[in-house]
């Protein structure tokens, strides 16, 4: 079974582009991509989204690689959970007060600082969450690889475990 890397052992498999360097950004991305869904998803699942993303740095640097790909999975399901109430969620409701003006067009209403969002906004943000997900459930992919090779590899020889 394959121990954890360390800071060191993390920071040479960044310089030589190995996994870890992608797991690193699948965490950081994943992080900066929580604070896009502000507001359109449950504060709890974007909580529980960042700290996911949190746990697959910490994995990366200091657990052992399943607890690695645990944590890429869970990173993946709460990544379609966010995507799924973030198109349940109702785009056009304003979250300020409401005002109503008088337009060439009619009565309409309108709020300060509220930008609507277009078919645009909705797809780039669609998009973010499907792209994490895929990216999350290829990192656990490689990673379950990584384990069966390493296990594969693995003798025992008279009680001692040899590789």
């Amino acid at each position: 079974m394959p121990k954890a890397l360390g800071i060191s052992g993390t920071y040479q498999a960044i310089r030589s582009a190995n996994g870890p360097a992608q797991h690193i950004a699948v965490s950081l991305v994943g992080l900066t991509y929580c604070g896009m869904f502000a507001g359109m998803v449950p504060d709890i699942v974007l909580f529980a989204w960042a700290a996911s993303s949190l746990l697959v740095l910490v994995a990366t640097i200091w657990l052992k690689k399943i607890w690695l790909k645990r944590s890429l999975l869970l990173d993946f399901t709460l990544s379609f959970a966010v995507l799924t109430f973030y198109f349940m969620h109702d785009h056009s409701a304003p979250t300020g007060p409401v005002y109503h003006v008088m337009t060439a067009d009619g009565m309409q209403a309108g709020s300060r600082g509220q930008n609507p969002m277009n078919m645009l906004d909705m797809f780039s943000h669609g998009l973010a969450c499907v792209m994490m997900a895929l990216w999350s459930l290829y990192l656990a992919n490689l990673v379950q690889r990584q384990l069966l090779e390493a296990r594969r590899f693995e003798v025992t020889f008279e009680g001692e475990v040899l590789k």
